[in-house]
């Protein structure tokens, strides 16, 4: 046989062997990047049973005059075009931004009259308007989202403090009440009421009793936090629907957008009995330091009218996020309720899974959640040097 033969029968095979190497090489890189750039559903990063939230925008003074900078931020809301809303309880104002997080204005001043604030803390976006409660002025104002001044009405405090406020895709305002009844028997009564966008009352959706202080007499007039108590929870989905749940058991309520109910779900979850550690912590909410910093025990008719219940309530909290999937705050075994442990269901209630959450920052302040897309607003945190911060999170793997 000729040399030769071998040789040129050979050197393609080779040459050929070099080539399918390389490419194999080139599409798996493609496709490891695929993967890594893959935009992934936040039901499917539930599914993982983990999601980690990485900051990814955040609202700080550095681009604020002296005269806007933060006091007590206290919710916040971004619109369609990525404008972002702030308000600000200790400020009397609303602050805006962009949608690179840079300083715009200055919605509103402290003040009685329209298009004032005194103590603003709930907010939502109700398609073009901009829908504020304050607590100062006990009033809910609609503005334009320039801040100008549209219509306000009373919110009398003799018919209960809100404490959350949502909208409707069609313009109808969601919120809630929780007034206190003294005879016979002290109690709250929360109710969760339904507005026009011409801030018109329209009907209640739900009301439940409950009981989250307790009045005593002696050895003085006082009212005393009950612990763990079940309470209402609520919030509203992108697609109109009032997601309702009472946590003395784990069972939640849908109601569509005029207020009737549709459907329910259940969800099995063993009982976690309230520790030490709990009833210590709650018990030390009471702590007070004096004027030379000694350090004051809590009152003996505290302690002794403070009765613990021996489970904690099924949940402590209900957000919807922006692909409409219902997320119920679950109690850790230390009885802590920080953001990082929830229960996930789709619209329909069914369970997708328990997931756990991983910062990478630590939260100190928490309030219920803004959802726009995959990211999360955290309405305000403190940095270790007591700088006031507003964060987005990016929810990712």
């Amino acid at each position: 046989m000729h040399p030769r033969f071998t040789i040129t029968k050979r050197e393609p095979i080779m040459k050929n062997s070099k080539c399918l190497f390389l490419l194999l090489i080139l599409l798996t890189a493609s496709f490891i990047s695929l993967e890594a750039n893959k935009k992934h559903s936040l039901r499917e990063l539930y599914r993982a049973g983990k999601i980690r939230l990485i900051p990814a925008l955040t609202l700080d003074e550095s681009s604020m005059p002296k005269e806007a900078l933060f006091g007590v931020p206290v919710n916040v809301v971004e619109d369609s075009n990525g404008n972002i809303y702030v308000s600000d309880f200790k400020m009397h104002n609303i602050k805006k931004f962009d949608s690179l997080g840079r300083f715009s204005r200055l919605l509103g001043r402290m003040g009685q009259g329209p298009g004032e604030f005194n103590g603003p803390t709930l907010m939502t976006l109700a398609k073009n308007r901009l829908v504020v409660w304050e607590m100062g002025n006990s009033r809910l104002s609609s503005l334009t989202l320039d801040g100008v001044f549209l219509k306000s009405i009373i919110t009398p405090v003799t018919e209960g403090w809100p404490k959350k406020i949502r909208s409707l895709p069609n313009g109808d305002i969601v919120i809630d009440r929780f007034k206190s009844i003294r005879r016979p028997e002290y109690h709250e009564i929360c109710s969760i009421e339904l507005y026009s966008p011409e801030l018109e009352h329209k009907k209640t959706i739900y009301s439940k009793n409950v009981t989250l202080k307790k009045y005593i007499t002696e050895p003085k007039r006082a009212s005393i936090l009950v612990p763990f108590p079940p309470n209402v929870h609520w919030d509203v989905s992108k697609d109109g629907k009032i997601v309702i749940g009472f946590s003395d058991k784990y069972l939640v309520e849908i109601y569509d957008s005029n207020g009737e109910k549709i459907n329910s779900f259940t969800h099995k979850r063993r009982p976690m009995k309230i520790s030490k550690q709990s009833k210590r912590l709650f018990i030390n909410r009471y702590v007070q330091s004096d004027s030379d910093g000694t350090r004051m025990e809590p009152p003996d008719y505290i302690v002794k009218n403070t009765i613990f219940p021996r489970y904690m309530p099924a949940f402590h909290g209900i957000s919807v996020d922006s692909e409409n999937n219902i997320l119920i705050g679950i109690y850790h075994k230390d009885g802590s309720i920080l953001p990082n442990k929830f229960d996930a269901f789709n619209t329909e209630g069914n369970y997708i899974g328990t997931v756990e959450v991983t910062v990478d920052r630590p939260i100190v302040g928490y309030a219920p959640a803004c959802f726009v897309g995959s990211y999360v607003w955290i309405p305000f945190e403190d940095d270790e040097e007591g700088t006031v911060e507003v964060v987005k999170y990016k929810i990712s793997r």
